[in-house]
């Protein structure tokens, strides 16, 4: 019998930027008073990074990085809002990291999850691949088998591929959010980590510092 890996641990996986990307979905979810953070959040902060896995596929297939942020951007004004806290990571995320943690470390040998791992996994997953074709329609229509076989190619200059796992770059194993205090937690003077968190980001964004 296979033993459950803890969702820390898998999470640990994510390669450095991965993480701290979704840190920001985290964040830009509870500004948009969302319950939920989804992968429609985490695919845009992905989009807003100057280099990475995903923006590689982008220019080999031709597909406009803008195109991509405007389908998601109207997918992220139609998500439910109103909530006064994140209720947590949706399904799809954790089902997506799982994924990509499979294809990461047994099909490219990888020890790390890249953006490029969880872009397949969107795509080689029915389920997932169903949630992608309905909030990004162009990354959906990627050929997968042709991205397969050429993905380790097209992102082997990316900077992710210097990246280390987030447990291993001498931090503490955590969920994304936990190690910036974003995901719910007593904190010392009785709020909640989240809460905290959200409030420091609330004021980077009023300071220009995260994209809306």
């Amino acid at each position: 019998m296979e033993t459950p890996v803890s969702r820390s641990a898998l999470y640990g996986k994510l390669a450095g930027p991965l993480f701290r990307s979704l840190e920001s979905a985290t964040a830009f979810c509870k500004l948009r008073s969302n319950p939920w953070v989804e992968l429609t959040h985490w695919l845009h902060q992905l989009t807003q990074q100057p280099d990475n896995d995903i923006l590689h596929v982008l220019r080999h297939y031709q597909i406009p990085l803008s195109d991509v942020e405007k389908v998601l951007l109207r997918q992220l004004d139609m998500l439910p809002a109103g909530a006064s806290a994140i209720s947590d990571f949706s399904h799809h995320i954790d089902l997506c990291v799982e994924k990509a943690w499979m294809l990461a470390s047994v099909r490219y040998g990888d020890n790390k999850i890249r953006s490029g791992w969880l872009l397949l996994a969107l795509l080689t997953t029915p389920e997932l691949r169903r949630v992608l074709s309905s909030i990004c329609a162009p990354l959906a229509t990627l050929p997968v088998d042709e991205l397969t076989e050429i993905l380790p190619s097209l992102i082997e200059t990316s900077p992710e591929a210097q990246e280390r796992p987030y447990d291993g770059s001498c931090l503490a194993s955590a969920i994304p959010g936990e190690s910036s205090q974003a995901i719910l937690g007593g904190g010392q003077d009785g709020k909640s980590a989240l809460a905290k968190y959200c409030q420091d980001m609330t004021a980077q964004a009023r300071d220009g510092k995260i994209a809306r």
